[in-house]
Parts: C-alpha cells; structure tokens; sequence
C-alpha cells in the first residue's frame, strides 16, 4: 500500500480553539498538524496493532512558522501534511495550515522517528513502510516540487 501523497483536511475550529486575543491558540496549531501527519504515517497500514511497528512513529523535531492569523470568524481550517524524506529511522514531514481565504497561517517541518512500542526506543524503518512513504515521497515531489505545501 502507498501512502497518500499529501493529506489535507477540513478541521472546524470553535471558540475553545481560540485564546485570550481571539485567535487561534499556538498550541493548537500542533494539535492541529497532528492530525494531520498521523493520518499521513498510518493511512497505508490499517491493521497496525501490538506487535504491528508500521506507521508508529514519536516527534523528534518539529518547527513552525506563523504567518497570518487564524480566527473564530475564519470557521475552519485546512491542514496539510505531506512526507518530504524517508531516513533510516525518520521521515520528515512538511505541514501548513490554511484559512478558508487560501492564505497560509502556518508552515513548518516535522521529524518524525519510528518507534518500537515494546522496547521504548527507536527503530529503523521497515520495508513496507519505506517502499509507502518512498512513493508518497516522489509523488508528492512530482506534483508540487520541493518546497513545503504552501
């Protein structure tokens, strides 16, 4: 199976979401993006499980930018995550995220390593998870090129 070339969705924002200078809170901006890359890391593996490494992974790294602000009035969100390398044990990711007016908020990269559940540590990549993401990798180079989703 091959993992999507980028994720995008549609995320609904409420006034929880919000801080005290009615935008939208730093934090859940990564709360945001996770969602977004976890979707990414496991959507070719369904079956994960105990025992089952594919797509566990942990963030090892991660850097965003804030670009524009995001209000309650904006209503929603789009979130975009894609897999911009496969390592040994990591991939990194590039996220944004984008008001409904097409203006991105935010851009950012993320590492991510895998890891092993079991023993608490990272782990190198398994075969399936390389041949995924590889593919997600250059499909997503061809459509876009390499910068970030923008």
């Amino acid at each position: 199976m091959t993992a999507p070339a980028t994720v995008t969705l549609r995320i609904t924002l409420g006034a929880g979401d919000m801080d005290g200078l009615g935008h939208l809170n730093q934090a859940r901006y990564h709360d945001l993006l996770g969602v977004a890359r976890s979707r990414v890391l496991t959507e070719p593996f369904p079956d994960r499980g105990p025992g089952v490494p594919h797509g566990t992974f942990v963030v090892a790294r991660t850097e965003l930018d804030y670009l524009s602000e995001v209000r309650l009035a904006d209503e929603w969100v789009e979130v975009h995550a894609r897999i911009a390398r496969v390592g040994t044990k990591s991939v990194t990711i590039e996220n944004a995220i984008r008001r409904p007016d097409g203006v991105v908020a935010a851009r950012g990269v993320t590492t991510m390593v895998a890891w092993d559940r079991e023993a608490r540590r990272s782990r190198t990549i398994g075969d399936a998870e390389r041949v995924a993401y590889g593919a997600a990798v250059t499909a997503a180079a061809e459509a876009s090129g390499p910068s970030a989703p923008s």
